[in-house]
């Protein structure tokens, strides 16, 4: 297989936070997108991290990539998400990340 074969442009990829408390709070599962794919610069970001108690740094970049169906930054300038969904983005996000450094491994 050649290498190029396995490249391609990045896809949306939707989230949901679906988990019981936030359903019954927002009455609704709520739903974000990231990428299926970054930069080795982005992942090399979040291993460099020291201090994982640092959730700034963390929720910073998960900020930058949490993204509405179009593809648009969701966390702009003075907008904050409410801190039960703060925590779960984030997670979710972060988890996903991880995920996707897998998605060319054989099933």
């Amino acid at each position: 297989m050649k290498l190029q074969e396995l490249s391609a442009k990045p896809k949306l990829t939707k989230i949901l936070i679906d988990d019981e408390a936030t359903i019954k709070t927002y009455g609704e599962s709520i739903e974000f997108y990231i990428y299926d794919r970054y930069s080795m610069d982005l992942y090399m970001k979040l291993s460099s991290i020291e201090d994982l108690n640092d959730s700034s740094v963390m929720q910073s970049i998960a900020y930058d990539i949490m993204l509405d169906e179009e593809g648009n930054k969701i966390m702009t300038e003075g907008h904050q998400l409410p801190l039960d969904l703060q925590i779960k983005a984030v997670e979710k996000t972060l988890i996903n990340l991880g995920n996707s450094m897998t998605q060319t491994s054989p099933k």
